[in-house]
């Protein structure tokens, strides 16, 4: 499924020490279950202001696995603890996890 809405996601230039510069940005985003995945298009543009390539990854397939490791220490270092852990609630919340899904 597709989806068009809120399109704003930002635009990065990168530059080029050879001159020129590297410019990318969203285009939209592909719904998978309930995640997201935005797709975009960079342009490799030379110091003469051309377009020497342009690149567009697009999405192969929507992949219904995932596997998914959340490492936390007991170092105390992770502060404050308990708003770390309710945004890992929601985080996997929002998560189709099963043993044919994200795991």
């Amino acid at each position: 499924m597709e989806v068009k809405e809120n399109m704003t996601l930002g635009t990065t230039l990168v530059t080029n020490p050879k001159g020129g510069f590297l410019a990318c940005g969203p285009l939209y985003a592909y719904k998978c279950g309930r995640l997201h995945y935005t797709t975009g298009v960079c342009s490799n543009v030379s110091s003469k202001f051309e377009t020497v390539e342009a690149i567009a990854p697009s999405v192969q397939e929507c992949k219904t696995q995932l596997d998914i490791v959340i490492v936390l220490d007991g170092s105390n270092s992770i502060y404050p603890w308990d708003s770390v852990t309710d945004f890992l609630k929601s985080l996997l919340k929002n998560m189709d996890i099963g043993p044919q899904q994200t795991q």
